[in-house]
């Protein structure tokens, strides 16, 4: 299975016992470095460490996140009481930052109190479908993005199949025999490539879910077993845009893909994500260091 998919919960567990161990020492450290630079505000995502250096530095700090790690921690070990000083310590830290932005789609963070937001894009795409299809024989095929990067992920059954259907894939599944191009060959930009796809195909992460629902696409996403922030991702996604599930890349055949666009085609008028919180977050930070 790739990394990207399972949680190793053994190195995760130690990772954190060795960071709280010293954790006093890393706050010095970083704060020392605050105060060298001369840093008038520290911007944190989701690191409680920063937050814990500003306070100690008396540096005012912002936290701009869509997860919390106390909260993750505690997801992720429900009965394990040895890690209990570091969840607190890790929600004390939360607690350090003058200003908060939850940006959605996000986890419930209830240790993170602060303003409810949806920052845009960066850029909007455009539709390139047309210059895609021109290596096509047909204007009528539909386009399919495979967004895995350059996960170690097995070859999908539906790249198999000749079909009228375009595929966008990572460059090392370009050699599939239907109609099949690598994105890295391409001159557009995955934010152009996503804007002209029929259906993405991925997993279900912050990035791709916020893109998704911005965009309102339809897609497939392989599920991740035993990641806390799924069904949170998920249930946000599910009142933007249309959307279905894989246990594993193999379900990915040229019936489900048929089957998926067919839905996409018929599903209905789905509430607009809107975007801009990056804006507020930008005027608040200016007003609080002009206060």
């Amino acid at each position: 299975m790739s990394p990207g998919l399972q949680v190793d919960l053994t190195r995760t567990r130690f990772y954190y016992q060795e960071l709280h161990a010293d954790l006093a020492r890393h706050i010095t450290k970083l704060a020392s470095q605050v105060t060298a630079l001369k840093i008038d505000l520290v911007v944190s995502n989701a690191g409680y460490v920063a937050l814990e250096a500003a306070s100690a530095a008396r540096v005012p700090s912002c936290l701009v996140c869509s997860l919390s790690w106390d909260e993750l921690l505690l997801a992720l070990f429900p009965h394990d009481d040895g890690l209990s000083a570091i969840i607190d310590d890790i929600a004390k830290g939360y607690g350090r930052a003058d200003l908060c932005f939850r940006l959605a789609p996000r986890m419930p963070m209830p240790a993170v109190r602060g303003v409810d937001l949806t920052a845009a894009l960066g850029t909007r795409g455009k539709n390139v479908r047309r210059a895609l299809l021109d290596y096509l024989p047909s204007q009528t095929a539909s386009v399919v993005l495979l967004a895995f990067g350059d996960w170690d992920v097995a070859r999908p059954p539906a790249l198999e199949t000749r079909s009228e259907t375009l595929f966008l894939v990572p460059h090392r599944w370009r050699s599939a025999p239907g109609h099949v191009m690598g994105v890295e060959d391409l001159p557009f930009t995955f934010r152009d490539l996503l804007a002209s796809a029929d259906l993405v195909v991925s997993k279900s992460g912050y990035g791709i879910v916020t893109e998704l629902a911005l965009d309102g696409k339809a897609s497939l996403l392989l599920e991740r077993p035993g990641w806390p922030e799924e069904p949170h991702l998920l249930n946000w996604l599910s009142r933007h845009a249309p959307f279905g599930l894989l246990s594993e890349l193999a379900e990915l055949t040229m019936p489900r893909v048929q089957d998926a666009l067919r839905s996409a085609r018929l599903s209905g008028s789905m509430e607009q994500a809107l975007g801009g919180g990056e804006r507020q977050i930008v005027r608040a930070l200016l007003d609080h260091l002009k206060g």
